[in-house]
Order: structure tokens, then C-alpha cells, then sequence
């Protein structure tokens, strides 16, 4: 019975985690540094764990409504990962951080505007991040 690889398919470093598939993992961070510039936050240097990155997103300064962008964002920044990830496992295709980015940036746009009680959201401007809550 041949042995599965456990190495990470995107980076080849490292075994393959919940951390590593969302934090560690050089794939991962090259999004997250990217979803955090877009943010306009400061980039997380202790990413060792999913739980510190969600620390690092809640510890944001803003209103209590402005905050649930954020971390909104952090949610589906999560699961387009893995939604990535799954494309390179089980179809063979590594998807470019660039795109990741627009994914999520689509999606999102689309959770907050499905949800926007009586708020108008501008695309243009989510592209910006220029929010005003």
C-alpha cells in the first residue's frame, strides 16, 4: 500500500495542518499579507496559529460595526483558502494569490451586501477597502 505524501502541496516545507493549510504555510502567507494591506491593518507576526490571526483581526481598532468587516473578511479569506486549497489537491491546479485575493474580495463584497440592512456598498470602493460604518 504506497504511502500518501503529507507535505503541503502548495509549499512542499511542511507537513500538512489546520495551521499550516491557513497560517504557515508560505502560500497562505503571501494572502493573508495581502488581505491585510487591502484591510489597511498591520500585518500579524505572530501567525503561528489560526487562533493568533484571529486575535490579531478582533484586536483591530474601530467601531463595533467597522470590526465585523474585518473579521468578516477574515472568515472568507478561511475558506477560499480552502476552497484553494482543495482545487491543487484534488484537481492538480495551484491557484495564484492574486486570484485568491479577487475571490475573496468578491465574495465577501457579496456576504456584506446580501446583508447590508438599508447601507449601500459600492464596489469601487470595497475594492478600496474605503468603508464607512
Amino acid at each position: 500500500m504506497p504511502i500518501p505524501n503529507i507535505l503541503c502541496s502548495r509549499c512542499c516545507l511542511a507537513e500538512e495542518s489546520t495551521d499550516h493549510i491557513f497560517v504557515n504555510c508560505l502560500w497562505a502567507r503571501s494572502v493573508w499579507w495581502n488581505v491585510f494591506r487591502w484591510l489597511k491593518i498591520t500585518t500579524i507576526y505572530d501567525d503561528s496559529s489560526v487562533n493568533n490571526l484571529l486575535e490579531h483581526v478582533n484586536a483591530q481598532v474601530g467601531s463595533k460595526r467597522w470590526k465585523k468587516m474585518p473579521q468578516m473578511v477574515t472568515f472568507g479569506c478561511l475558506w477560499t483558502l480552502w476552497l484553494a486549497r482543495n482545487e491543487k489537491e484534488f484537481n492538480g491546479n495551484m491557484m495564484p494569490v492574486q486570484k485568491i485575493l479577487e475571490l475573496i474580495k468578491e465574495e465577501t463584497f457579496m456576504w456584506v451586501k446580501s446583508r447590508a440592512a438599508g447601507g449601500v456598498l459600492d464596489w469601487k470602493k470595497w475594492l478600496e477597502f474605503d468603508i464607512s460604518v
